[in-house]
């Protein structure tokens, strides 16, 4: 039982403050705050998006540590919101002018956010299968 700053997995025993899926997070916190900030300043976009995704990190501490139907650690659940805090900061940094630059943004962002979902998967399928 440790925790570690990078790990390929994080479970309750084997904390692990950043995994693959802190890129997802990451992305997310950028879409949350494009989105937010299309219709309002950048202290309100962000203050609605972290507000956002601390709620689902703590629908995800219910689950794992209340249902017990996820194995997701406390560590890794501030390591994501860290991870989603940086992309908000990155959207802000961006500073990207006019609604349709914005929507041309949340569109790549998406689609590099689903691919690399699907590279995820893919890969922990891999790992399962050499584990059999």
């Amino acid at each position: 039982m440790g925790s570690k700053l990078f790990s390929i997995s994080d479970t309750e025993k084997s904390n692990s403050f950043y995994t693959p899926w802190s890129l997802v997070h990451l992305f997310a916190g950028m879409v949350l705050f494009f989105f937010f900030n299309i219709y309002f300043n950048a202290k309100i976009s962000l203050i609605l998006s972290l507000v956002i995704h601390t709620i689902y990190e703590l629908r995800d501490y219910y689950k794992t540590y209340h249902l017990k139907k996820a194995r997701n650690s406390l560590f890794n659940s501030v390591g994501d919101t860290v991870a989603a805090l940086i992309g908000m900061l990155m959207a802000i940094f961006m500073n990207i002018k006019g609604t349709k630059n914005k929507v041309i943004y949340l569109v790549i962002i998406h689609l590099i956010n689903s691919i690399l979902i699907q590279l995820l998967l893919l890969n922990k399928m891999e790992i399962s299968d050499d584990n059999i």
